[in-house]
């Protein structure tokens, strides 16, 4: 038996060794360096932005912009997006993948391409700002070869894994989507080479994407949403806080992780003054779980069930939830919780916004989904974190957190589904007790590094270089 067994791993393994070589091969051929192109430079002083419409992945864009109004005024701003600019499982993930690269048909690609294209025609900017997700736009910045950057909403490593030596995406990063540890543990070295070479060879090998290129080829661009975006002659800049992540062991040089890039708010006081008066009360809990996330019945009740155990154990404690419903379920969840009266407050929408409540100095606890946006806000107003992921990268988010010791990776061995006591564990831990108290230092730590040289003014000041403007 044990004979076998023996023959049937070894098979498995030889495979899965064929498979890493032929991948290590092709990542081998992506990472050569290309030389530096010359590239067209238009109007000076004028920057064009090529924006997504999901405000979660283009808020640096955003952010940046502001701070280009603010300390570069000369120059001239212009913003191309869309109308609307607003389960784990390694097997969901690895067929997505290549959907984040072609996320639209193939005859929507061109036509946005060729929209693109048309807008820089117009507009002829010294410099084109990219969204590393805004793949037609990409494509038509580089068919018509104008002076371009990218800035990355999430990890650095993300985007670069293919630079590290020794082929250590497989066993020394924990790839995008597992939540692993970083480095990642012996015991979960097999599963991350797993991973990596599935959704490798999902880039390479999906048909779909295969046939849209070929389309997109066959009507004229020349490399169409292309997976390895890095060029040495283009600047890229990241949110990456090498305190609080995951340090790559080599990063191009044209590659600059700032730190959070933060947008500039109004004080809460001045966005609901009354809400703020609520706040000063006593410490507070903010649940908020980012734009896109809406409770069912069945996830509303968990965390309604969580939050009065916190509740209870800490009678100094309120909350603030921001609850979503994505069907019209009857409010029977929180019956319970009306026994806590004004100790709590839910609510469909804030009306000032999470990083102005944040920076009030009253939230003790930033419970959220980890989205890059949500992870960097708590860390810019130093606020620990309860992350409760729900897909890919914010997992990767949650175990940063944990790892930094600036939060808690909620549900972590039942993620992404929710238990009352994996919510209410990870809210007594970062509220109160020795590793809370740890967690505010060591957050208030990376607060402080991130305000000397604020992400969005760093970013900001290169573009504007580039634009000539300075």
């Amino acid at each position: 038996m044990l004979n076998k067994a023996f023959k049937y791993a070894f098979a498995i393994s030889g495979v899965l060794g064929t498979l890493i070589g032929i991948l290590s091969t092709w990542l081998t051929a992506q990472t050569l360096t290309v030389p530096p192109i010359q590239q067209t430079q238009g109007k000076k002083g004028t920057v064009l932005f090529f924006i997504n419409e999901e405000y979660g992945l283009t808020n640096v864009h955003l952010d940046t912009a502001q701070a280009l109004l603010e300390h570069h005024p000369s120059v001239t701003i212009h913003v191309a997006s869309f109308p609307e600019a607003t389960k784990r499982g390694i097997g969901n993930l690895a067929r997505a993948m290549p959907i984040f690269a072609l996320p639209w048909s193939a005859e929507d690609h061109l036509n946005i391409y060729h929209a693109a294209m048309q807008v820089l025609l117009r507009v002829d900017p010294a410099v084109v700002v990219l969204d590393t997700y805004m793949t037609p736009a990409i494509d038509a910045t580089r068919q018509a070869n104008y002076v371009h950057t990218i800035i990355e909403s999430n990890s650095m490593i993300h985007a670069f894994y293919l630079a590290q030596p020794y082929w250590s995406m497989f066993w020394k990063y924990p790839m995008l989507g597992t939540g692993f540890t970083y480095p990642v543990p012996w015991r979960q070295i097999p599963e991350n080479i797993y991973v990596t070479a599935r959704l490798v060879y999902s880039f390479l090998f999906d048909p779909h994407a295969r046939e849209k290129r070929k389309y997109l080829q066959e009507h004229g661009i020349a490399n169409p949403a292309s997976y390895n975006l890095h060029r040495p002659d283009v600047p890229w800049f990241t949110r990456t806080m090498f305190d609080a992540g995951v340090r790559p062991e080599v990063v191009p040089a044209n590659v600059t992780g700032v730190g959070p890039i933060i947008l500039g708010v109004a004080p809460a006081i001045e966005q609901d003054l009354e809400l703020v008066e609520w706040l000063s009360k006593t410490r507070t809990v903010l649940v908020n779980l980012g734009t896109l996330f809406t409770h069912n019945e069945e996830r509303a009740t968990v965390m309604a069930e969580a939050l009065e155990i916190l509740l209870l154990e800490h009678t100094k404690v309120q909350v603030l939830w921001k609850l979503q419903k994505c069907t019209d379920f009857p409010d029977d969840f929180a019956r319970s919780l009306k026994e806590y009266g004004d100790r709590i407050r839910i609510t469909e929408w804030l009306a000032a916004d999470p990083l102005a409540l944040l920076e009030t100095g009253h939230i003790v606890a930033s419970a959220n989904h980890g989205g890059s946006s949500c992870f960097h806000e708590a860390i810019a107003a130093g606020v620990p974190q309860i992350i409760i992921p729900f897909w890919t990268d914010l997992y990767d988010f949650a175990r940063t957190a944990e790892d930094s010791d600036i939060g808690v990776f909620a549900t972590k061995d039942t993620a992404p589904q929710w238990t009352v006591e994996g919510l209410s564990e990870a809210f007594l831990r970062v509220v109160h007790g020795k590793e809370s108290s740890r967690m505010r230092k060591n957050t208030r730590r990376l607060s402080a590094i991130a305000k000397k040289n604020r992400g969005r003014y760093v970013t900001a000041r290169e573009i504007a270089k580039l634009a000539g403007s300075t």
